[in-house]
């Protein structure tokens, strides 16, 4: 079975904290690997031995030559001189920082409310929101003509924007036992049950990854760029002033 390569994630590794395996991620709470040392044979002999692939650190020259060895390269580790200067100048635009220190983007769920209006015998739910796409260079795009539907009760389509509305008339007993499913080709049908589904608001953005090869070991796992020299003398500094 062969290993796809995983899709990139925008999480920081020195502001993860050391755990068992590797480190914690603070955002989806998974283990992060660092794979950084091993040789391509490792990774994957360490990935196919799992349940499901670890999201992992990989160093940049590892995802560029996936799939095979990486090429050696000669040691070009900056002299002490080098890094003393890379300090004092951190050191130097520390305060400068203070406020130009820009987040980290995530993909972030928006909010969309469920909007219920009391009835004689039934109630009319209002369900909105987003649904978006994990495309082949790993990013999220939004994704039209997504068919939002629950099955013989109601059903539509994401418009250009990939944003739905979906009108339903049930009481609640009803609406507890229903699926909100949603297909798309080229993508994995994701099911959300509507007994989830809050009286008041909920989170109803959706998030699809793509169908792959059942051969393939599929790569709905991610990595975190190894951080560079200048990152790592650097960032004890930057987060004194977050």
């Amino acid at each position: 079975m062969s290993l796809s390569k995983p899709n990139p994630c925008n999480a920081n590794w020195l502001d993860m904290k050391d755990a068992d395996g590797g480190r914690l991620c603070g955002d989806c709470g998974n283990i992060i690997v660092d794979f950084t040392r091993m040789s391509w044979d490792e990774i994957q002999a360490f990935q196919v031995a799992r349940d499901s692939p670890a999201c992992g650190m990989y160093h940049p020259n590892q995802i560029k030559h996936w799939g095979q060895a990486v090429p050696s390269k000669a040691n070009n580790c900056p002299t002490a001189l080098a890094t003393a200067t890379m300090l004092v100048s951190a050191l130097t635009a520390a305060a400068e920082t203070t406020k130009s220190v820009q987040p980290l983007t995530h993909i972030v769920r928006e909010q969309s409310t469920l909007e219920a209006t009391q009835g004689d015998t039934l109630k009319s739910y209002v369900l909105y929101g987003r649904v978006s796409g994990l495309d082949t260079d790993g990013k999220y795009q939004v994704l039209t003509g997504v068919e939002v539907r629950i099955p013989q009760v109601a059903h539509t389509f994401t418009d250009a924007e990939g944003r739905y509305r979906l009108v339903i008339h049930q009481n609640r007993s009803d609406m507890n036992r229903d699926t909100l499913r949603l297909n798309h080709i080229g993508y994995i049908e994701q099911t959300y049950p509507l007994s989830q589904v809050s009286e008041d608001s909920t989170e109803l953005n959706f998030y699809l990854d793509i169908e792959r090869d059942p051969n393939t070991l599929s790569a709905g796992y991610f990595y975190v760029p190894r951080p560079s020299l200048w990152q790592r003398i650097t960032w004890p500094i930057r987060r004194i002033f977050r």
